[in-house]
Order: structure tokens, then C-alpha cells, then sequence
């Protein structure tokens, strides 16, 4: 008490001195320390990932994995809340749909191991097991680079399953293309190449482009079994897209 009223009185009395022109800056032994502070603690992860490279190593994923679901997840907000505004669904671009469909999915997987996270002492129990899980209880964000590649290994063999049967659908409805400018000719070529494994060329799938637009393959002319297996072409949920369907 008698130290805090010394000092108060003491700012008291210089109060009338007018103030100096700058501020002194740190010199001699003080800014030689300030100095290896700094340089310490930027030197501070590379000493924390040569001495403990595994737990520095799941650190890094996770903080930068809960920066990245933390992005998408008001990314998502953003969307929903513009979608129930009365913004139309072909206004966005393929990455705001890929993460409005996407981002649910991953809040259900992740949710969970964020909050039990979140009780004392269970990060212990919980990130290592997260870790030893990845695709079961993370979503991409929290992926090593090395994860991220099998895991699309994996996607695309499930993918590779539905392939026949799009294209058996479409082979379908060959019949009912338009006559008009060959357009059944030409889009007859593009299926029978793909059919016996080599690959048509780029200026013979932009002739018929728009019957993928219109009918007959347009997403509004698809029956409702090749919709379905459209979607699972790229692991979207038939239930949260079909509501798009004629927007």
C-alpha cells in the first residue's frame, strides 16, 4: 500500500514535465537476451520435432486439421444461410457445393472426438486413438499427406463399382438422343469407345456436351436408380441431394 501511494504521488509530482520525445530502445545486455528469447522460441518446434518427432508430428494435424474444419465449417454456415435466403443452388461453384455436402458428414465424425476431447485427462485416451483411426474418426483435414493418398486409393475401388452400371444406363437411353445434327451417331461413337476401353476425343465429347445438360442425361431427365448411383460415383448423399434436383 505505502509503494502504490509513493508511486502515484511520484507520477503526480512530474505530471507538469512535459514528456520525451521517444522512447528509449532496449540496448546492451537487455536486447542481447531479448534476441536469444526470440531466436529460442522460434527455434522452439524444431527442437520439439527433433526430440519428439511422433507426438510432434500428431500435433501438427491435429492444429492444423481444426484450422482447416474450422474454415469449412463456417464456409457451410455461409452457404446454408444464403440457400435458405433464396440463393439458388447453380450460383455456387463446385467447392462451395463440395464442401455444403461434404462438411455434415465430417462434423459427425469429428464432433464427437472434439468434444469428449474437450473432458479433463480424455485427450490423452482420445487423439492417440483418433490418430490410430483416421478414416474411421477423422475427416480429411486431419490426414497426413501419406493417409490422404490411400484413403483415395480406397474411395476410388468403391467408386470403381458403380461405373458399370451408370454406364449401362446410359447405353439405355441411346435410343431416345435426338437425330438432330447426328447427335445419336456421334454420341453412339463416344459409348462404343468407352465401352471397348480406349478413350474418345475432346472435340467429340464437346459435340455432345449439352444432351448431358438437357435431355436426355440432364440431371432432371435421370431415373431415379441412375441418379442414385450417380451420386455414389462421388460419395454423396442421395437424401441431401435429391432435394436439389430441380432447383
Amino acid at each position: 500500500m505505502f509503494c502504490n501511494r509513493f508511486m502515484i504521488r511520484r507520477l503526480c509530482d512530474n505530471s507538469g514535465q512535459s514528456p520525451k520525445p521517444y522512447i528509449k530502445p532496449v540496448s546492451g545486455f537487455r536486447k542481447y537476451i531479448s534476441n536469444k528469447f526470440l531466436q529460442f522460441i522460434q527455434s522452439y518446434e524444431r527442437i520439439l520435432e527433433k526430440r519428439f518427432p511422433r507426438t510432434f508430428k500428431i500435433y501438427r494435424v491435429f492444429t492444423i486439421g481444426t484450422k482447416d474444419f474450422t474454415r469449412d465449417s463456417l464456409q457451410y454456415f455461409r452457404i446454408s444461410r444464403e440457400l435458405f435466403g433464396g440463393k439458388r443452388v447453380n450460383e455456387f461453384n463446385y467447392k462451395e457445393l463440395l464442401v455444403y455436402f461434404q462438411t455434415p458428414k465430417d462434423m459427425l465424425r469429428v464432433g464427437p472426438v472434439l468434444l469428449v476431447s474437450a473432458l479433463p485427462f480424455t485427450q490423452y485416451i482420445v487423439f492417440p486413438l483418433a490418430y490410430l483411426l483416421p478414416k474411421q474418426l477423422l475427416s480429411h483435414h486431419f490426414w497426413t499427406i501419406e493417409q490422404r493418398q490411400r484413403f483415395q486409393i480406397i474411395d476410388q475401388k468403391k467408386r470403381l463399382y458403380y461405373y458399370r452400371p451408370v454406364f449401362r444406363h446410359i447405353q439405355s437411353k441411346l435410343s431416345t438422343v435426338s437425330l438432330e445434327d447426328n447427335l445419336q451417331d456421334k454420341c453412339g461413337v463416344v459409348l462404343a469407345k468407352l465401352g471397348s476401353g480406349t478413350h474418345p476425343s475432346v472435340e467429340q465429347i464437346l459435340d455432345i456436351k449439352h444432351i448431358f445438360t438437357t435431355n436426355p442425361f440432364g440431371l432432371q431427365n435421370l431415373k431415379s436408380r441412375h441418379l442414385v448411383l450417380t451420386l455414389n460415383l462421388f460419395q454423396y448423399n442421395y437424401k441431401n441431394c435429391i432435394k436439389f434436383r430441380f432447383n
